[in-house]
């Protein structure tokens, strides 16, 4: 959509959104043609005369900022604009609570991924021989969408094959009936893809996760079913845009 403007208008609008707003211009003579490339929308002034105090402070503060050689910027996903990748990855060992790490450049925990163990009944245990599921669930403090992840799976899992199992919930802690529990992977045997990678990629449409009503919907569960006391080593991978 093209918009008549005022030089105000359009001075406004790039100092209050300069990663999303592109300059350019065209020159004349005796003036320019100025526009605005902002959300969609076109703001134009057609003609911003020389020697006006407009353009003095056009030409002085702001023509330089127009007409810069880029690639055409296209949004494919649907992520607010501003946030940036934020790819994460944890290693763990199913059924050792001793071998976990969520640490950043500096070995310091993230603090956002919580390790725990269930036993046969569904209960939870600390007992490492006990452990039916290892459980890693992320619950960050701040909103973020999330367009995929992956699971590493490593060869040699300890049989029986059949037991290992892989759930990825939304939302574990609140009920379905009230928009909780959402199911995002159910019940895939990982162990057909031993040595490779379990990929979850929805890149073309992230969910936005926001805890602005509760806090417990920005957590996501991962659910590693496997033998009594089995130990492997995984790496976790998730793609969030916070």
């Amino acid at each position: 959509m093209t918009i008549n403007a005022t030089w105000t208008d359009i001075k406004t609008n790039l100092t209050a959104n300069p990663s999303v707003a592109a300059l350019q211009y065209v020159e004349f003579e005796g003036h320019y043609e100025v526009h605005l490339l902002y959300l969609g929308f076109e703001l134009v002034v057609e003609r911003l005369r020389k020697g006006s105090a407009d353009c003095t402070e056009f030409e002085t503060n702001y023509k330089a900022l127009g007409n810069i050689p880029e690639a055409s910027k296209v949004r494919i996903t649907n992520c607010k604009v501003g946030r940036k990748l934020h790819d994460r990855y944890v290693t763990f060992t199913s059924a050792d609570d001793q071998n976990f790490d969520n640490t950043d450049q500096d070995q310091q925990s993230y603090g956002d991924f919580t390790y725990w163990m269930r036993d046969v009944n569904g209960d939870p245990t600390t007992v490492n021989g006990d452990a039916v599921q290892t459980v890693m669930d992320f619950h960050p403090r701040w909103n973020y969408e999330i367009s995929g992840g992956y699971l590493f799976i490593p060869a040699g899992l300890p049989t029986p094959k059949s037991a290992w199992e892989l759930h990825i919930l939304g939302a574990p802690d609140i009920p379905a009936e009230y928009g909780g529990s959402l199911i995002f992977v159910a019940n895939p045997r990982i162990s057909f893809r031993e040595g490779d990678f379990f990929f979850l990629d929805s890149s073309l449409n992230p969910a936005e996760v926001n805890g602005d009503v509760s806090a417990l919907a920005r957590k996501i569960r991962w659910i590693l079913s496997h033998p009594q006391g089995a130990q492997a080593e995984f790496q976790l991978n998730m793609k969030v845009f916070r």
